[in-house]
């Protein structure tokens, strides 16, 4: 067969997988993908397609193999570096997403969706050793040599929250800078990034449920309870929301 109709079965299979991926069937389009590559083995897109298929259905070692092919083909391909990134997340491999994230900042620095990645691992990294240490850290815990890096990758993924919301404010990363707050133990900061979420989309439930925990923290119940029933409002069938807005009014002797 010649080049021409190489390219032109190529393309046939191309398309076949690009419909039968738009349809959720992931296992065939590999199979199509697969025949691309065989045909051409330099068609980066057809390796994307597959490792994002591949990701889809949890085969992520598989994928990652895919997006290293990618980013050979093509080293600029910043969607190949944070699907790998997200692929590493996805087993646990904050450090090697990092470096992947690292990359996408590098090719890009207004790409927000690098920022939130890495600022999303560095706050799991961080968490996750206070969960091993069985600890909360705080903020002025620096003869601690352990306590010390986890501070400073924690003010690492804050700056990057920051970075992403002046690239793009919206609730979600928001909501994330909050939460990196709330493992810190700095509720004040952390209503502050809630208050932001909700003034960008008043019906962001996680956001009001976020705050009304953090006020419940710092025992201011009333305030809590307002922000629960707000939660309620969204969602009635939300248990949590309805469980706290019951351990705040318990905390204020309110058995009604």
């Amino acid at each position: 067969m010649g080049k021409i109709e190489d390219e032109k079965e190529a393309l046939d299979w191309y398309n076949k997988g690009t419909v039968l991926g738009n349809q959720n069937e992931y296992q065939e389009a590999i199979v199509c993908y697969d025949e691309v590559i065989r045909l051409d083995p330099e068609d980066s897109a057809a390796w994307y397609n597959k490792a994002h298929a591949l990701e889809t259905l949890g085969r992520y070692p598989e994928a990652i193999v895919c997006y290293d092919e990618v980013i050979r083909l093509d080293p600029k391909f910043s969607s190949a570096w944070i699907n790998k990134g997200n692929s590493l997340v996805a087993q646990g491999k904050d450090e090697e997403a990092i470096v992947c994230f690292d990359e996408v900042i590098r090719l890009d620095p207004e790409n927000f969706i690098g920022w939130i990645n890495k600022g999303n691992s560095l706050a799991s990294i961080g968490i996750k050793f206070q969960k091993l240490l069985g600890i909360k850290i705080v903020s002025d815990d620096l003869n601690n040599k352990s306590g010390f890096n986890y501070i400073q990758g924690s003010e690492e993924a804050i700056v990057c929250y920051d970075e992403a919301i002046r690239l793009n404010p919206e609730g979600g990363i928001w909501l994330n800078k909050c939460n990196l707050l709330v493992a810190e133990g700095k509720d004040e900061e952390a209503i502050v990034c809630c208050d932001e979420a909700i003034r960008l989309d008043p019906k962001f439930s996680s956001a009001w449920y976020s705050k009304g925990n953090s006020l419940a923290s710092l025992e201011r119940y009333e305030e809590a309870i307002v922000c629960y029933d707000e939660v309620i409002r969204l969602d009635i069938k939300f248990y949590y929301g309805w469980n706290n807005k019951g351990a705040s009014l318990a905390n204020l002797e309110r058995y009604e």
